[in-house]
């Protein structure tokens, strides 16, 4: 698998490739997504249709993205990311592919003066964390989701 993901990389690069690991039949299987991001030599944005493909069909493992001519280190927003999806991120320096595995902290934020952040820190993730408080759990929603 681990050379599926290097030859998407290197397709992708300086673009920072991306793409999910999923659960299929039981075993792990690489799917290779879009990055559709306006700056994608700095950052990813999934596509919300290749995810959402994969989604359909197995269980998602982890989200997987490289850092093209950097190192592997979580960025604030990967940190705040994988928190509010509750999936880990693989993150890989490329073409090094030495990998990080961030796993998703249960982080509790303030209800009130929290700052916003669109499907990090907004009105969605306030009522759910509210609800959770008064103990009706509401599910995170799908990485990726298209909502507007």
């Amino acid at each position: 698998m681990i050379e599926e993901i290097q030859e998407h990389f290197e397709k992708e690069y300086p673009k920072e490739g991306c793409g999910v690991i999923a659960i299929v039949e039981g075993k792990r299987k690489w799917f290779p997504c879009k990055n559709v991001a306006s700056n994608p030599k700095d950052t990813f944005v999934m596509c919300s249709e290749d995810y959402l493909n994969v989604k359909r069909q197995a269980d998602i493992y982890a989200i997987v993205h490289s850092h093209p001519s950097n190192d592997n280190k979580a960025s604030k927003h990967d940190k705040d990311t994988c928190n509010a999806l509750g999936i880990q991120y693989y993150i890989f320096s490329y073409p090094d592919m030495e990998l990080n595995i961030l796993q998703p902290e249960c982080v509790k934020n303030d209800l009130i003066g929290r700052e916003y952040k669109f499907g990090v820190r907004d009105c969605f993730e306030a009522m759910r964390d509210w609800l959770g408080e008064e103990g009706i759990e509401i599910p995170k929603r799908d990485a990726f989701e298209e909502m507007w």
